[in-house]
């Protein structure tokens, strides 16, 4: 079988994700220590509530990146364990890497912790060596059940995200009235949000649009003079901005009012805020990878094609940096957090890209290069520019 051309675009949707990680990681440490009535609460609160969608959005991509690279793919045993190996060398192993890094940091002081294999070894296979770690044991369960969603995409075709969408929402509904009130089983079952089965319906929305990437593709760059067509795209991203308004508005009723909705309607505002910013950002990434300058599009790419990179790097440099004085005047105390903002982001971006071209055994710590981006995507994209329509061959995503 041909080697499958990558769709670049999904660079672009792993920059706004990263970006969005960046803005919850460092806008959690101004709201924990902003007083309610601050001027500047409500801004932390609508970057951190607003870009509450990274994890689905990652798992997203996930769903679209490996059903269509392995859709067409008969799920044998040959076939899987070529998966597996293939995700041991790109994920398995930064996960083990920094995993150990996070955990001298965080216990090199305790030594009843910092001298426990057990402990460490209960750390790692739950995530939470470091906080951000646990969308690695979100990742690893998903890996672990592809060959289920890989049948299921295989055998049901367009219905496939069907039962992934029920699986997520009956979940849902036996954790608040059972699994909640069940004391004695191991407290990892009652981390929901360290669960894959809380994030099913995302990854198979995804699966469906990579395997149905062709035909969909039309929607995620429409002409926007002819109508219709337009439509889906345009409604994807006024509710994503709906949506988002009204999970910052409940966040804002929760944390300051003290009067925020039910636990259930919670649910399901949060639930449609990450199905729109999936979808809203897939559109917004196509549009930006045909629209905007050569040169922005290029700092983008990169930028996706490093976010796993940063992803891992990011809370080393947060560690280091929060070793400073911390100030509590007003202007210092905001400079202090935009100044740990752009240090984990262009500290982190700098050493995955310089690792990346500085050895070709970075993918054992940072995850797979990101690569230069092919004249077929230049091309395409000037065709779309000039308002051609372009139909490459075989258009779809590298696993």
């Amino acid at each position: 079988m041909a080697r499958k051309e990558t769709i670049w675009e999904i660079n672009l949707l792993r920059a706004f994700a990263i970006l969005a990680v960046l803005l919850i990681h460092n806008t959690s440490m101004p709201l924990n220590r902003l007083d309610h009535d601050s001027s500047m609460y409500g801004v932390y609160l609508l970057l951190n509530s607003f870009s509450g969608f990274a994890v689905p959005v990652f798992l997203f991509i996930s769903g679209i990146v490996l059903l269509y690279t392995y859709q067409d793919k008969p799920c044998t045993p040959k076939a899987i364990g070529e998966f597996y190996r293939k995700r041991t060398a790109s994920v398995l192993l930064p996960y083990l890497f920094f995993s150990v890094i996070y955990f001298i940091l965080n216990n090199y002081n305790v030594p009843e912790y910092f001298h426990s294999p057990k402990r460490f070894a209960y750390l790692l296979l739950t995530g939470r060596a470091h906080t951000h770690l646990y969308f690695m044991f979100i990742i690893l369960q998903f890996y672990a059940l592809f060959p289920l969603f890989w049948a299921a995409a295989r055998r049901l075709g367009a219905w496939f995200p069907v039962p992934f969408f029920a699986l997520q929402i009956g979940y849902m509904f036996l954790n608040r009235e059972v699994i909640v009130h069940l004391t004695h089983i191991p407290a990892i079952f009652h981390r929901t949000g360290s669960l894959s089965i809380s994030y099913f319906a995302f990854f198979a929305l995804g699966g469906l649009i990579g395997m149905r990437y062709s035909a969909i593709r039309a929607y995620l760059r429409p002409r926007w003079g002819i109508g219709w067509q337009a439509l889906p795209a345009l409604l994807a991203v006024i509710g994503w901005l709906v949506s988002g308004s009204v999970t910052v508005y409940a966040a804002y009723l929760g944390s300051v009012a003290g009067k925020g909705y039910s636990p259930l309607t919670m649910y399901w505002i949060w639930f449609a805020h990450m199905l729109l910013s999936s979808l809203a950002l897939l559109v917004l990434a196509s549009l930006a990878a045909e629209r905007l300058p050569a040169r922005a599009v290029r700092v983008l790419m990169n930028l996706g094609g490093c976010a796993f990179g940063i992803y891992l790097i990011h809370p080393l440099i947060q560690w280091f940096y929060r070793l400073l004085p911390l100030s509590n005047e007003p202007l210092a105390f905001h400079a202090f957090f935009l100044g740990m903002f752009a240090a984990s982001f262009v500290i982190s971006w700098a050493m995955t890209a310089f690792a990346a071209r500085a050895t070709k055994w970075s993918w054992v710590f940072l995850g797979a290069a990101p690569r230069p981006v092919s004249e077929a995507f230049w091309a395409e994209r000037e065709a779309g520019r000039r308002g051609r329509t372009a139909t490459p061959q075989g258009r779809t995503l590298e696993g």
